[in-house]
Order: structure tokens, then sequence, then C-alpha cells
């Protein structure tokens, strides 16, 4: 009975089943219809399928002619043979066929027919088998960060096989292509197939690993670690300033990345402005690939700043410096009172100076003695502006000073290491005395008298000064009369002797000028 007539004799609802049976026969294969097999291996082809119930009759067709069937009726449900193993389970359900050994001759169309005795219906599926070689791949190790560097691989397929050559990095993933020259070439069953990169080089690329490998098979790859050689780096585990006791030791830790593997050093900064490596030090280095943990362990016993730096270097320049770090050591507050005990009055401006030392720079404010309970001085700060502040000097302005800020006055500092405080001073505000406008008066009546006084005694001065002069000039006259008049008697008397008469006179050479008037 065949299909057509086992229809239509049965009810209308079987006709559906059987036809349903008989879709599902054609579409029941894998919809895989390419299997990638590497060389050398082991290569499978598994096929599903729902026959229903029904026992079919599969046959595989290889490359080359060669067929495998089984009759599950009668054969068994594995059949090998030197190359192949075939295997058919569930009735039909489940067929897998293995190829040992896999080579370039093996590549080709595999199909696997199905045929139901009992409906005479059959269906197939035709597999591809590609066959792909190991991939290999060469480059030159060595490279500088930031040169170019080409890269080579290359590997065989069987001819029917359309891919390219895929590269990857095992951390990065994506690596940028500069340029790709591809190459192939026919060699009898197989194809040889080349691909050559040329990209960058990176300091990230550096122990990670170039693989290259076919698009289909990101499975099977062949890699190669890259040696990228860049310039040493370094920097703190912990930046900043270091602040240490007086006499304790600091730990300087630096961390640096280079290849080769740098050369890490400490340096410290003489007066001279000069780098020079710190000699008497203890040094523990420890490597946790790609770092270097260098820690330097450093006596400090002076209380000026050490200034350092770690300091790397390889055969690739530039060398690596870290900022500068300062090492200080810590020690007490000091204070030292640069102003003297003083007196002054009410009202007025006063500044007051101290010194102080000490590391970390301490904190010093002035305060106020007052026994406030009679029996402890106690500290009370006061209002006081610091209008100048130098490395150790503070100076205070107190203003407008008034009766209650008499007493005594010290300068106290303050830092994490110590307390300390200054010698008093005393300062004694005076009352100022203030003119009343009664007193005002009389001071002002008092200066203009003292103003008319000096006015008269100036008026009388020059008036007898006037006085001399006229009576200088009299007299002078005087005489010149009578000198003239006893010249005259002289002729007249001859042999009587001539005597000179003398007469007080009144030198003033303030009068000179009057006397050439006359003249």
């Amino acid at each position: 009975m065949d299909v057509e007539t086992y229809l239509i004799q049965v009810p209308p609802y079987t006709r559906w089943l059987l036809f349903a049976f008989i879709v599902s026969l054609s579409v029941s294969l894998n919809e895989s219809t390419e299997v990638l097999t590497q060389f050398g291996t082991v290569g499978k082809i598994e096929l599903n399928f729902n026959t229903s119930g029904y026992v079919p009759i599969v046959t595989w067709t290889l490359p080359q002619s060669t067929t495998i069937q089984h009759n599950l009726q009668v054969d068994n449900v594995v059949k090998t043979t030197e190359d192949y193993n075939s295997t058919v389970t569930e009735n039909g359900m489940f067929a897998a066929l293995e190829i040992y050994n896999v080579n370039f001759l093996d590549a080709g169309t595999y199909t696997c027919r199905m045929d139901f005795s009992d409906t005479g219906r059959s269906s197939e599926r035709s597999i591809q088998v590609s066959v792909f070689a190991f991939p290999s791949v060469s480059m030159k190790n060595g490279a500088t960060e930031k040169e170019t560097l080409s890269v080579t691989c290359c590997l065989y397929v069987s001819l029917e096989v359309e891919d390219s050559i895929m590269w990857t990095l095992n951390q990065s993933g994506h690596l940028l292509i500069l340029q790709e020259e591809k190459k192939y070439s026919t060699e009898g069953v197989m194809k040889h197939m080349c691909s050559e990169i040329t990209f960058e080089v990176h300091r990230r690329y550096h122990r990670q690993l170039l693989r290259c490998s076919l698009r289909k098979a990101m499975n099977v790859y062949s890699e190669v670690a890259m040696d990228v050689q860049y310039p040493a780096s370094i920097r703190y585990a912990e930046n900043g300033l270091r602040y240490l006791t007086v006499h304790q030791f600091a730990n300087v830790c630096c961390i640096s990345e280079g290849n080769p593997r740098p050369s890490v050093e400490l340096q410290w900064l003489s007066t001279e402005g000069y780098w020079n490596i710190l000699s008497n030090v203890t040094a523990y280095v420890y490597d946790r690939e790609p770092y270097i943990y260098s820690t330097f362990k450093i006596h400090v016993a002076a209380r000026q700043p050490l200034q350092v730096r770690c300091f790397a270097i390889n055969k690739i320049p530039p060398a690596a410096t870290t900022q500068v770090l300062n090492l200080v050591a810590k020690f007490p507050a000091s204070v030292r009172m640069l102003s003297l005990s003083t007196t002054i009055p009410e009202g007025s401006d006063i500044i007051i100076e101290c010194q102080t030392n000490g590391y970390p720079p301490p904190d010093t404010m002035l305060v106020m003695l007052s026994n406030m309970n009679g029996s402890e001085w106690t500290h009370l700060p006061i209002k006081a502006k610091m209008i100048n502040r130098g490395t150790t000097t503070w100076k205070f302005e107190l203003k407008s000073l008034a009766m209650n800020n008499t007493g005594e006055y010290q300068c106290v500092a303050n830092n994490s290491e110590g307390y300390a405080s200054s010698k008093t001073i005393e300062i004694n505000v005076t009352t100022r005395v203030f003119l009343t406008r009664e007193l005002l008066a009389i001071v002002i009546l008092a200066v203009l008298a003292f103003i008319f006084l000096v006015a008269l005694l100036r008026q009388l001065l020059e008036n007898r000064h006037d006085r001399s002069c006229v009576f200088s000039s009299e007299n002078k006259r005087f005489q010149k009369d009578e000198s003239n008049s006893d010249n005259v008697n002289n002729e007249r008397q001859p042999g009587i002797p001539l005597y000179a008469t003398t007469t007080p006179r009144y030198d003033s050479s303030s009068c000179e000028e009057d006397e050439d008037w006359e003249n």
C-alpha cells in the first residue's frame, strides 16, 4: 500500500496526523550545515530527528563514495571502521558519526539519509566538513614602547574554507591594527592562509598574549607573549609630608615599574642643591609583577627638614623620580617673650612680640594672667590681632587699652609634641589727664599774654637802639667843630702846643650807615 492509497482509506482526522508526521521528517535534522574540524583531532557530526515511532534505515554517505548503513531492525546500533565510528540510538532519533585522526582528505560533504520502509518516504541532510590546521605565529620580541611591530600568523585549511584570521589579546581583547596584509596559496587539497599585521606597541601590552585564530574557530589559537620595553616610572606609596619624632626612623615606600626591571635608589638634596644617593639607609625590596615595592628605612636625628626622593632608571630613557618628600623631625613647642614690661596711658595701643619654635609649627596666642580664685593663675585669652607672623616671630597688637587691661601677660605655644609658656611681663595702664574748658581758656589767655609781653619787650629794645644812634652822631659833630676851632687858634698863636682832647664815644656798628650818610 502506498501513501496515497493509505490517505484515501483512513478517516479525515487521521490524514492530518500522517501529513504532520511526513513534514516533521523533513525538518527533524540538525540545522547546522557546516562542521569545522581541527587537523589531527577526532571530528564528530551529530544529528537529532523525530521518527514518531517509525524505525528508519540510516545511511551515511562519506567523501570518496564511502557509505555506512544502519538497519536498526537487523543491525547493531554501532558500526566501527578504521577511520569512522557510526552510532544510531533511540530507534533512529539520534545519529552520530566520529572521524578518527582528521586530515585534509576527510574534508568534504557528509550526507545522512533516512529511509522509512513503512511509508516509502525518505529524507536526507548534507553536512559540509572543513579541516584546518593549528595556526602558527611569529613575532620579534623586545619591542620598545610606541614603536611599530609586525607579526605574522599562518595556517593550512581545506579548500572550501572561506574565513579570515582574527587577532586578539588575552587581557585587553581588541588590538588596534594599523595595517594588515593577507596572503593565500593553494597546495593540493589544502590552502595556505597568512595574515601579517602592523600595530603600535603600548605599555599595557607587556606580558599579554597575542593570539591568532580563524574567526569560526576562536577556541583553537596560537599565542605568543609580548615583551614590551618601556622606561621606568615610580611613585610613592604614601604622598606628602612625613612628621617624625626626633631620633626616630622613617619608612619611605616607593612603587616602581619598567621593563627591563629598573634599579631604585633613595636620594637626598644637599645644601649645594645636588641630589646625592642616601647611603645610610636600610632597603627592603618586594616584587609583585609588574611592580617593585622598595622601602627605605631612614634614621632622622636632625631638626632640619630632610628632602628626599625616589629615583628609578633602566636602559630605556628617561629616568624617573618622585616628587620631593620632606622628612621633618617633630619636637616640642618652645616660646620666648621678646617685649618688656611697660607703663602706657589709657586709650593707647601696644604691640607685644613673642618668638616660638617647634615642629609641627606650634599654635601661639597671647594670654593675660588673672588670679580669679585667689590661689591659681588661670589663662584668659585676650582679643589680640596678629599683625605679622614670620618664621618664628609673632606680633600681637592690643588697641585702645583700658584700665582693666592692667596685668601680667605671657605667650603660650602648643603643638602635638608639647606645651610651653613664656615669662610674664606687666602692662600698667595709667589714667590720661584731660583738660577742662576753664583750664583750656586760662591756658589760651596765658599764651596770648606771653605773646603780648614778648612783642612789647621787642618794641622797647628797638627804641633804645634808636636813641643811642642819635647821641653818637651829635657827639661826633661836636668834636669836629671843636677840632676846627683849635686849629684856628694854633695858627694865630704859634709856639703854643696842641693837646688832644678825648671825649667818650659810643661805638655802635649799627650806626655806621648814619655816619656814612652824614659825611
